[in-house]
C-alpha cells in the first residue's frame, strides 16, 4: 500500500489570491481571476493557468482594458525526496493574451466633443521562466507563490490604440516583466 506522500499521479488546482485581494481593496482600479491547474507526475508536472483581468486608468481620461490569458508548459519540483508535501519548482511557460482596449477624452475646445478609440481583439505572446515553493497546509490543501520572469515578449502593432496593459504580463512598454503569484491549491490523488 502506497503511503499519501508517495502518490505517482496527481491532479492540483490552485486560485491565486492576488487578483481576488485586488478584486476587494483596488475594485475599480483593476480586477479579475487566475486559476491554475497541474497533472503531477512524480516530480515532473505539466502546468495550465487561465486568468481574466481588467484594468481601468484615468481622471480626465477613461482607459479600459479587458481580456483574457493563458500560460503553459512544464515544471519540475527539485525537491524530489522533500517531506510533508514541501516543493521547490522551476519551469517554463508559454503565453498568450487576448484583449479589448477603449479610451475616450472630452476635448477642451468649442464644442467640447468626444474622442472615442477602440482596439479590438489584440493579441500578443511570450515566454516565462518560473521558480516557485510549495507546502502541505492540510492533508490534501497546499499553499504557495510562484515568481516568473516575463521574456520573449511578441511586439504589438496598431492603427489606433496600443494598450498601456496587457492582461497576464504587465504593461506594454516593458519588453521583460517580473510577476508574482500567491495561490492556494487542491491536490487530488489519481494514482
Amino acid at each position: 500500500m502506497q503511503s499519501e506522500d508517495s502518490t505517482s499521479i496527481a491532479f492540483r488546482v490552485n486560485l491565486d489570491l492576488i487578483p481576488l485581494g485586488r478584486n476587494v481593496f483596488v475594485p475599480a482600479q483593476k480586477s479579475g481571476f487566475e486559476i491554475q491547474t497541474s497533472v503531477l507526475f512524480n516530480q515532473y508536472r505539466l502546468h495550465f493557468e487561465y486568468g481574466s483581468q481588467r484594468t481601468k486608468r484615468g481622471t480626465n481620461y477613461d482607459y479600459n482594458n479587458k481580456g483574457q490569458y493563458f500560460r503553459i508548459g512544464p515544471e519540475i519540483n527539485l525537491l524530489k525526496n522533500a517531506k510533508d508535501g514541501l516543493e521547490m519548482t522551476f519551469g517554463l511557460r508559454y503565453a498568450q493574451s487576448t484583449f479589448d482596449n477603449s479610451f475616450s477624452y472630452e476635448t477642451n475646445d468649442f464644442f467640447g466633443s468626444i474622442i472615442n478609440i477602440e482596439e479590438n481583439r489584440q493579441s500578443t505572446r511570450w515566454l516565462e521562466i518560473t521558480t516557485g515553493l510549495s507546502a502541505k497546509i492540510g492533508k490534501r490543501m497546499t499553499m504557495g507563490y510562484t515568481v516568473r520572469y516575463k521574456i520573449q515578449r511578441k511586439p504589438l502593432t496598431s492603427d489606433q490604440l496600443l494598450p498601456y496593459d496587457i492582461p497576464g504580463f504587465g504593461r506594454r512598454d516593458d519588453s521583460n516583466e517580473v510577476g508574482f503569484n500567491y495561490y492556494i491549491g487542491w491536490l487530488i490523488p489519481l494514482k
